[in-house]
């Protein structure tokens, strides 16, 4: 049996749980004020409605995001976040009223007063919840005292994490170390084997052993010196040589479990997420069907051949799929004879008989100097001398293996797809996709196969951004990062952009970048 006092409870976990309980009786409370105040005829089926949102909100509050240690971290956050979550609330309820009153001006007024209120109320609570904390941070009471254990250079850096997020409410007065190189005075200072006792003495409330992950004697020792104290003790292993993404710990069945790369999403964003995804994609679809029709029947008369085309990009978790877009190049036109070229390396596995033209592709390019430098990850090994490229001479839709990107004034692309490209109305297709659950509305814009192995070796983290699915729009495409990369330096940059989107995912972040998208975001004057 465990039991823990609220003494040591971490403050960012008081707030939760104190938010956690006054949200639901803030919403709920300002739908009663509305009842009480008379707003709508129909005032009687308001306490039974309000009685109806408490459990509404505590569910929708959490899965919006609301709760979350980054929003939680500031009150300005906080309060958006909390709105957001409210305003699904509304939607939910606004549903219910609908069924349930006679006419749609019985309860108008309602749905003018109710969610201002409550907004009023969610924000006020925050204000005064994240102000009290910080005066009382600022003289000194609710902040916990931690002893440090470890290696000193791992408990410095510990400590400096600790300084630097003071909303956690921590403040380190000892450390115990066997390699001490502190000046005297700075603080409070033991051998390892006297951590217990320094424990006791300054009355700390946590235990923080700051090692490695091999470091498996210093915490069995620390374990067994603290065995007689009712002090809890947390391991911090110092992750900074590993490539960690997105740290989270876990059990399964009972066994702890330190996942060093996963996704951020819990299970409830994720249910949130695939929601927005049917709800929003099959929404835009509708509206976007009349344009589809325009554009494929513009196409056909213009350019002979295929109006969409098919083309394999890495998705989920590497898997691969087949994205869907309106074809914006000239279909199997012959080009010019390539002159020779000198002898290179190429890996075996990419010189094995290439399919033939079949379908329209916006970035492919007989030409691809990738194939034939070895800068594809592929190409490292069980290399063979090749003179000239074994595949077909022709402008267009080539098969997918042979890639380049499209470049401004670009022979493969015909005035319309010019058109199509600059609008992002050639991406229109890919709500399909989102459907079909191969994409997302918001993601990592998804990168032809080819792409991804010609940078794999130059941007280890590229691959990261395949923990969640791929999306129409993103981060990095509201951001500027889009289109033609020339260097590996622009292509770092959007890999940043789409790796900060996955660790910061909230539905008020896509629904932000969607706005964006809405507002400026098709017109571009990229290739």
């Amino acid at each position: 049996m465990h039991s823990c006092s609220l003494a040591i409870v971490r403050p960012v976990d008081r707030l939760r749980l104190m938010l956690t309980v006054a949200d639901p009786l803030v919403v709920a409370g300002a739908l009663l004020l509305c009842g009480t105040i008379g707003a709508g005829p129909d005032a009687g089926i308001i306490p039974g409605l309000a009685l109806a949102m408490l459990p509404t909100a505590a569910l929708i509050f959490p899965l919006c995001g609301a709760y979350g240690s980054s929003v939680l971290r500031g009150p300005l956050r906080s309060c958006l976040q909390a709105l957001w979550a409210l305003a699904v609330v509304a939607v939910l309820i606004s549903l219910a009223m609908a069924l349930l009153a006679s006419t749609a001006s019985s309860y108008e007024a309602l749905f003018t007063i109710w969610p201002a209120i409550a907004a009023i109320g969610l924000c006020l609570i925050r204000l005064l919840a994240f102000t009290g904390q910080h005066l009382r941070h600022r003289h000194g009471g609710l902040l916990q005292r931690v002893l440090l254990v470890g290696p000193t250079d791992r408990c410095e850096s510990f400590s400096r994490h600790l300084t630097s997020n003071p909303s956690l409410g921590m403040q380190v007065v000892g450390l115990c170390s066997d390699d001490l190189i502190l000046e005297p005075g700075h603080l409070p200072v033991a051998p390892l084997d006297e951590c217990a006792g320094l424990a006791e003495r300054l009355g700390v409330q946590r235990i923080f052993i700051c090692s490695g992950l091999d470091d498996r004697g210093l915490v069995v020792q620390v374990l067994r010196w603290t065995l007689h104290l009712a002090i809890p003790v947390h391991l911090a292993p110092d992750l900074s040589d590993l490539p960690v993404f997105c740290l989270r710990a876990g059990e399964l069945a009972g066994r702890p479990v330190l996942n060093l790369s996963d996704s951020p999403l819990s299970d409830g964003a994720l249910a949130v997420k695939w929601i927005e995804d049917k709800a929003l994609g099959s929404l835009f679809l509708l509206l976007a069907t009349p344009v589809m029709l325009g554009v494929a029947v513009a196409i056909k008369v213009v350019s002979p051949g295929p109006v969409l085309f098919s083309q394999p990009r890495h998705g989920l978790g590497g898997r691969q799929f087949h994205v869907l877009k309106f074809r914006t190049m000239h279909h199997g036109v012959p080009r010019p004879p390539v002159p020779p070229r000198p002898a290179a390396r190429l890996d075996t596995a990419d010189v094995k008989a290439q399919p033939q033209a079949s379908g329209a592709d916006d970035g492919m390019h007989p030409q691809d100097p990738s194939l034939v430098t070895g800068s594809s990850p592929l190409g490292r090994r069980g290399a063979i001398a090749v003179s000239s490229p074994p595949w077909p001479s022709q402008v267009g839709d080539l098969s997918p293996d042979h890639f380049v990107q499209a470049t401004t004034d670009d022979p493969r692309i015909f005035p319309l797809g010019r058109f199509l490209r600059r609008t992002s109305l050639d991406e229109l297709p890919q709500f399909l996709n989102v459907l079909f659950g191969d994409m997302s509305i918001v993601g990592p814009r998804p990168h032809a196969v080819r792409h991804n192995q010609q940078y794999i070796v130059e941007i280890s983290d590229l691959m990261r951004r395949h923990l969640v699915k791929p999306g129409i729009t993103g981060l990095a495409q509201i951001s500027g990062a889009r289109g033609e990369t020339r260097s590996v330096h622009e292509m770092r940059a959007r890999i940043g952009y789409d790796l900060n989107y996955i660790r910061s995912w909230s539905l008020l972040l896509d629904l932000r970048i969607i706005s964006m998208t809405i507002l400026c975001g098709f017109v571009n004057r990229q290739p």
